[in-house]
């Protein structure tokens, strides 16, 4: 015969717990491993349905424990737990896509950066496939002269692109003739 009632105390450091019977009485003693094996810890105030057996010392446990009510209405908190577990699992999905997609969304602005106000140079939106290839590759990081610049190709981007350079002396188009460009012409 099964008994419905409530789990009203629980120690889940031993594993044992209270069942309240819905009808009255004394409580029922339950232990962790004949709780539903679903991956729920029991919960207090948790509606069970269970059997009663009696052991050889006349003491009365639960047995077969069912979460009262699954599968109908009300969802348990059984069945409230699998729905918690699938939305962090969906999260945990969703985050690394959102990343990438911001990633990509800042990726997609710093490639398509107008010219520099100078008019100097083309966008990458409407230059040859090289230019966007540089700019891919090189970024406005608040670099302004030729000694801080790696090479020719970082130094034209820097003086095409980014605001507040100092690396063309001559205002030939051509960046670091002395140190990166030496011999390059425009």
């Amino acid at each position: 015969m099964h008994t419905e009632g409530t789990l009203t105390k629980w120690n889940s450091e031993r594993g044992f717990g209270l069942i309240t019977p819905r009808r009255g009485g004394q409580d029922i003693a339950v232990q962790a491993a004949d709780f539903p094996q679903d991956g729920c810890p029991p919960q207090l105030n948790e509606r069970l349905s269970f059997s009663i057996e009696t052991d050889a010392g006349g003491k009365r446990w639960a047995k077969n424990v069912a979460r009262a009510g699954a599968g109908k209405g009300k969802p348990t908190a059984d069945q409230s737990g699998r729905r918690s577990s699938r939305r962090s699992q969906l999260a945990t999905l969703l985050a690394p896509l959102a990343l990438l997609l911001a990633i990509g969304a800042y990726g997609y602005i710093g490639l398509y950066e107008p010219s520099a106000p100078d008019g100097g140079g083309k966008s990458a939106s409407t230059g040859d496939s090289a230019t966007q290839a540089v700019t891919a590759r090189f970024f406005c990081d608040g670099r302004t002269s030729c000694d801080q610049m790696t090479s020719c190709e970082e130094a034209t981007f820097f003086l095409r692109h980014c605001p507040g350079v100092t690396m063309d002396d001559d205002q030939d188009g051509v960046p670091c003739e002395e140190q990166w460009c030496v011999g390059v012409s425009r």
